[in-house]
């Protein structure tokens, strides 16, 4: 327990027990003398001698997410990595409304947070930071429409990515941006570049099981019994798990050969729900074959990349409310062998291009190298206002 003295005024500070930047806590009792709780959510080393701090004060105790509304306010500040007694105050702001913000990324220049709202996590617009490490000053504070990557083309010798909003605020946007990789990074390309493009994507989204010609029949569901082994957290829910209403389907596709590859989606939640698996349709015997291991019987698919003896799979969640990312899953259809990767934003699309995999998702570019290392890239606001590319530091 601490005291601390601002305007006359004792305060008794209630500080989580792992908050140790007590330096900081004059900068918020100037905006609010009746914050009494704080908790670092940010804790990063810039450069060896200085530190990046994020730190939310409240009048309540702290929630288990960085939740920031009526009563909250967040700091963000520089401190002496040898001595946490010296701070430096970049920017400190209240908030009227209330949010659940995550950090999406930071580094020496520039720290990004993202906001959902309410139970459901619907997003809203992002807030970036630019400060100056050097004079420990702001420089610019931008509240920006997120952008995700919805689809990958490759045109010619080019490839190319759709950019699209993904907060609901947002989608009246009419703007079109796209990006090509140029060298070995994604850059926002301008609008002379782009003539045909939005056509080309249109013909390329047409989903391969739409475009099929092996006469493909409907998914068989999963049986009651399959449903009850597969998925023990409906069980717990549910004593009757043959009332609750499957509903698979095919979700991404991809024509090999005369084969349908095949992820499987359903909706998880008010009652329905399923199994996750992927397949292929044989059209001569008219047969599906279908692989579920553990690590999908959870989810849905939202991409789908086959190649040689691997399947990619991105895991998603489709519950009520917004869609939540299970990450990447390789499969290896000789071994039966299973790799989970991280991914923190739902996939879209999957493609190999030059030897690495792009993977396309609500959060930006993902890109992974033959060694197996990912790299993610986020399209936010330049200093200058202008969209561009950064890669995204967390």
């Amino acid at each position: 327990m601490t005291l601390v003295v601002v305007s006359s005024l004792w305060v008794q500070i209630r500080a989580a027990p792992a908050f140790r930047e007590k330096a900081v806590i004059p900068s918020f009792l100037r905006v609010d003398p009746h914050i009494a709780h704080f908790e670092t959510f940010l804790r990063k080393d810039l450069d060896g001698l200085h530190s990046l701090l994020l730190v939310l004060g409240s009048r309540r105790p702290a929630s288990p997410w960085l939740r920031w509304g009526p009563g909250d306010t967040i700091g963000l500040f520089l401190t002496k990595t040898s001595d946490p007694d010296r701070v430096w105050e970049i920017t400190i702001a209240s908030s009227g409304r209330d949010f659940t913000l995550e950090v999406e990324c930071a580094d020496s220049s520039s720290v990004v947070w993202s906001r959902t709202i309410g139970d459901y996590g619907t997003p809203s617009d992002s807030i970036k930071t630019y400060f100056d490490l050097s004079s420990k000053q702001l420089l610019r504070r931008i509240e920006f429409a997120p952008l995700g990557v919805r689809q990958i083309l490759s045109v010619d010798e080019d490839l190319y990515f759709l950019l699209y909003p993904s907060a609901l605020p947002f989608l009246h946007r009419t703007e079109t941006l796209f990006a090509r990789i140029i060298g070995d990074e994604p850059v926002v390309v301008t609008r002379s570049e782009t003539k045909d493009l939005l056509t080309l994507f249109s013909r390329a989204s047409i989903p391969d099981v739409e475009r099929y010609q092996g006469g493909l029949e409907a998914l068989p569901q999963s049986s009651p019994k399959e449903f009850a082994r597969a998925r023990p957290d409906w069980a717990r829910r549910t004593t009757r798990p043959a009332m609750v209403e499957l509903n698979e389907e095919i979700g991404p596709s991809q024509i090999l050969g005369d084969r349908l590859w095949f992820g499987k989606t359903f909706y998880d939640g008010e009652g329905h729900s399923g199994v996750g698996g992927f397949g292929y349709f044989d059209p001569q015997k008219k047969h599906f074959i279908e692989f579920s291991p553990p690590e999908i019987w959870r989810w849905s698919a939202s991409a789908l990349l086959v190649e040689q003896d691997v399947v990619w799979i991105g895991r998603f969640r489709r519950p009520e409310g917004e869609e939540r990312s299970g990450g990447l899953l390789q499969y290896n259809l000789v071994s039966g062998k299973v790799s989970e990767f991280r991914v923190g934003s739902v996939i879209r699309q999957i493609k190999r291009w030059e030897g690495k995999l792009y993977i396309a998702s609500d959060g930006g570019l993902y890109v992974m190298d033959e060694h197996g290392r990912i790299d993610r890239y986020v399209f936010e606001p330049s200093l200058d206002g202008e969209t561009a590319a950064f890669r995204c530091d967390q």
